[in-house]
């Protein structure tokens, strides 16, 4: 992420897509499904974050993280309604 914000800040005004390659993004931590990640902001004179809208999708992470509840089928979180 901070790649890209150093990216951007060269650039204003231009969006950004930053793409690592497979190998690069191994060694940013461990293995992790794929996911893809779209976010809006807004600043204000400051450059200051005045609003952030984040929209993440990707596979699920309940059966590493939680495989009980994967095998009843439950993937909501406990603070979902």
């Amino acid at each position: 992420m901070t790649q890209a914000v150093e990216i951007a800040k060269q650039m204003p005004g231009v969006p950004v897509k930053l793409l690592w390659t497979r190998e690069e993004d191994m060694t940013h931590g461990r293995y992790h499904p794929v996911t893809q990640a779209k976010l809006r902001a807004a600043v204000d004179a400051q450059g200051n974050v005045t609003a952030l809208h984040m929209r993440i999708s990707g596979q699920s992470i309940w059966p590493a993280c939680s495989p009980s509840r994967s095998a009843t089928g439950s993937t909501r979180c406990s603070s979902v309604a």
